[in-house]
């Protein structure tokens, strides 16, 4: 661009000062001919870039308007699936809730029933599975999305592959057992029929806030 200011000052300058009676007329009109390309070229890429900023700040606009909404839906939905969480804390089981939502509503329910129901199978997401199965009248969950307050174990990852639950979204992460992303990710395997779509950290600190004081009582 430098070089071409350059150019065209000279271009100018030339005529000022009656340059172009000093050379023959057909390197003249050259000289004008790409004095106007250049010119044209300039305008051009300012239009573009102008044109091209005035869309990136509109779809970055309409993107964070987007991410705002669905971040409010998916906390709506996370509250949800908190007091299931707490109806099983004031059970003594272990907190964790599940919420099964279709069409946005929500069409099943469950929290952790482990102990009182003596059934290693008695987890949140499986009962919220089968309550939604149950309201569909079909096994597959199709336009489903199950919220779950801690990430689904292998179990729990094998049912909604199964069920064909669309997405996932959960709060806080399992070092220990997490099967959608933190050990293996067994709901996006390509090797299985059926792939799931994962969101993960919604209200992730109220989620692990819920586990930490229960167990930090348990060790009192």
């Amino acid at each position: 661009m430098f070089f071409y200011h350059l150019f065209f000052y000279f271009i100018h300058f030339s005529f000022l000062f009656d340059f172009p009676h000093r050379i023959p007329i057909k390197y003249t009109q050259h000289i004008l001919f790409y004095s106007q390309f250049l010119h044209s070229i300039q305008w051009l890429s300012t239009a573009l870039s102008t044109t091209c900023e005035q869309l990136y700040k509109r779809d970055h606009q309409n993107w964070g308007i987007h991410m705002l909404i669905n971040t409010n839906h998916h906390q709506q939905f996370m509250l949800e699936a908190i007091k299931e969480a707490k109806i099983a804390e004031s059970k003594n089981e272990v907190p964790i809730g599940a919420v099964v939502v279709w069409k946005n509503k929500i069409i099943g329910k469950g929290h952790n029933l482990r102990e009182t129901s003596f059934d290693s199978t008695a987890h949140a997401e499986m009962i919220a599975i089968r309550q939604a199965s149950d309201y569909l009248q079909a096994w597959r969950l199709l336009d489903c999305s199950l919220y779950v307050t801690l990430e689904p174990c292998a179990m729990c990852a094998g049912a909604i592959v199964l069920s064909r639950v669309e997405q996932v979204i959960y709060g806080a992460s399992d070092p220990k057992a997490g099967c959608a992303g933190t050990l293996m990710n067994l709901l996006q395997e390509e090797r299985f029929n059926h792939q799931t779509e994962v969101i993960t950290g919604v209200m992730q600190e109220e989620c692990s806030d819920l586990l930490k004081n229960f167990f930090r009582r348990l060790r009192k």
